[in-house]
């Protein structure tokens, strides 16, 4: 089962790059869309580590593992799910889909790989992040 929550977000990018297959360049800035936010994340993972006297509790995981801030699957999954919600709207299909999201990002709490601040604040930066950057590029 782990197995399967940690391989969630390239199911994700798949569905988002099938979602746009058929517009002009449209996968192509999927693609660049999905790795400037995990940029942003091993940015911002540097930053906190810099940071780190400053901002122990949100660095770490509950499980004292290092690069828990901001949560990595919630970023992309929300980054990735704007973006199936900007092609398709808001359905039930696309509410399903935020359901299993947060099925998988609650799991990753139960686990103890983040904090509920981490999957939070990772989740507004993938909504805020797929946003601006698909306001950006008009797709």
């Amino acid at each position: 089962m782990n197995a399967i929550i940690d391989l969630f977000p390239l199911w994700m990018l798949l569905l988002s790059i099938i979602t746009f297959h058929n517009t002009p360049h449209g996968w192509i800035l999927i693609i660049l869309i999905i790795s400037l936010g995990f940029i942003l994340n091993v940015v911002l993972k540097i930053i906190c580590h810099l940071l780190n006297d400053t901002c122990n509790t949100y660095c770490f995981r509950p499980n004292g593992d290092w690069g828990g801030w901001p949560s990595g699957h919630a970023q992309s999954l929300f980054l990735m799910w704007m973006v199936i919600v900007r092609r398709y709207g808001l359905n039930v299909w696309t509410g399903g889909l935020l359901m299993i999201i947060v099925r998988v990002l609650y799991l990753r709490y139960q686990q103890r790989y983040h904090t509920g601040f981490q999957i939070i604040s990772g989740g507004v930066i993938g909504l805020s992040l797929g946003w601006g950057l698909l306001n950006l590029f008009s797709i």
